[in-house]
């Protein structure tokens, strides 16, 4: 809970006159409306309005596939963000579409943008996103958030098994299975269930608060949440997107990977830690099994679930000594002092951590899914001065130079001195412009 606590003053609360339908009960009227701290005034007005239309999606539907189920009859809509393209390099200029579904049952996606402080649209500047809607007569379709146990059923036959399964003991909080997310009796979508009915019925309100805050935080990079079952005291469930293919350590250890793929995971996984480094979000249970891949073979980072009782993980989990494998020396407890408790010159877990964890997972990547310090006893692996002197062992005939030579800069004993997630998303995208993934 600290952890979030440490958010709020990235993000701010405006008022959401809607109601998701069906709905078991009205939700609250306010959902949190997270604005990095980089964004100057232009990106919160932007920010601001699009949170006011009950049909944005953001980058929720950026898989085609989910598009195509969504629009059931002709006249139905909703608005995302224009998906990214490779050589894509900033969110400065970020467009929107329009997607509806024409009258002779055709898909039709029209650019929106933003001209004079106005969402219109990005061939016919004088006509207005509202007056387009309001003249074609659509039926706008609306992102459900707080959910009825009967809108999530099992999965659909068409919904294939994941290919490289999610370890069962990844997220502890509950359990993950792949489900059915129902809009209506006209619109379903894949969509996975992590199911906390069985926590103490105390900490599921503290969860299911922690998750409504959370609802509308998240990238396209990021495993975000579609909406929240909660019926006291018994359900609690939350519903999350749909991951096509599973593990991204499953993948990487199942065969033989292209380098050029690789290269093509890593900035993904960095772009999706630089959103969480806009916010401040402190990231406890990073790791290369924080990763997993959907739709196109993309990589999402995922955030909840990982501890018992929290619906972010709020500290190191020092008594885990495969967590400890992931941390930099500097967050070690050892040498553990008389009383057990840790040093006084243990620096905590935090965005300069989070970037020697992304180099451990890095290396783990174009290692076949590797355990770091694998063979070591545990005593090594909690020990601060051995950790500092012994690095993951790398295979040159593994790993790209690009790719060591990130490692050793993430690598680095003065946290300091360690890339920010911004600057590793640039050096990927370097390496993208000099190599064709």
């Amino acid at each position: 809970m600290q952890l979030l606590s440490n958010l709020w003053h990235r993000c701010t609360e405006i008022f959401r006159g809607r109601h998701a339908t069906p709905s078991p009960e009205p939700p609250p009227g306010r959902l949190v409306l997270w604005i990095p701290y980089t964004a100057n005034g232009r990106k919160k007005r932007i920010a601001e309005y699009l949170a006011s239309l009950p049909y944005y999606f953001n980058t929720m539907l950026d898989d085609v596939d989910l598009q195509t189920q969504l629009l059931a009859c002709p006249g139905e809509g909703f608005l995302i963000v224009c998906p990214r393209q490779e050589n894509d390099r900033s969110n400065t200029s970020r467009k929107w579409l329009l997607v509806f579904l024409a009258n002779n049952e055709t898909i039709v996606k029209v650019n929106i943008t933003t001209y004079k402080r106005k969402f219109v649209l990005a061939k016919e500047r004088q006509t207005t996103l509202a007056q387009f809607i309001e003249e074609q007569e659509m039926r706008m379709i609306e992102r459900p958030f707080f959910l009825s146990p009967d809108q999530i059923t099992e999965r659909m036959a068409i919904t294939p098994s994941l290919p490289f399964p999610i370890y069962d003991g990844t997220f502890s909080l509950g359990i993950l299975a792949q489900k059915t997310l129902n809009f209506d009796e006209n619109r379903r979508i894949p969509c996975f269930e992590l199911d906390c009915s069985l926590v103490d019925s105390t900490i599921q309100q503290e969860i299911y608060d922690e998750a409504r805050r959370m609802l509308t935080f998240g990238n396209v990079r990021t495993w975000r949440l579609w909406g929240i079952v909660f019926e006291q005291p018994t359900t609690l469930k939350l519903i999350l997107e749909d991951i096509v293919f599973g593990s991204l350590t499953e993948y990487v250890r199942l065969g033989h990977r292209l380098n050029s793929q690789l290269k093509r995971f890593a900035l993904q996984m960095a772009e999706g830690l630089r959103y969480c480094e806009k916010f401040d979000f402190v990231h406890y249970r990073l790791s290369l099994d924080a990763f997993l891949i959907t739709y196109s073979y993309n990589i999402k980072l995922a955030l909840y679930g990982f501890s018992d009782g929290e619906l972010v993980s709020s500290d190191e989990a020092f008594d885990d000594i495969d967590r400890c494998r992931w941390l930099a020396p500097e967050n070690l407890p050892a040498p553990i002092l008389p009383d057990q408790s840790p040093p006084a010159d243990r620096i905590p877990y935090d965005l300069p951590s989070m970037s020697y964890t992304y180099g451990t997972a890095i290396w783990a990547l174009f290692h076949g899914g590797a355990f770091p310090h694998e063979d070591e006893p545990p005593e090594n692996i909690r020990d601060r001065a051995y950790r500092y002197d012994n690095l993951p062992g790398i295979d040159e005939n593994l790993m790209p130079k690009d790719a060591i030579e990130v490692c050793h800069r993430c690598w680095n004993k003065k946290p300091s001195a360690r890339p920010r997630f911004k600057e590793l998303k640039y050096t990927w995208r370097k390496v993208q412009d000099s190599f064709h993934f």
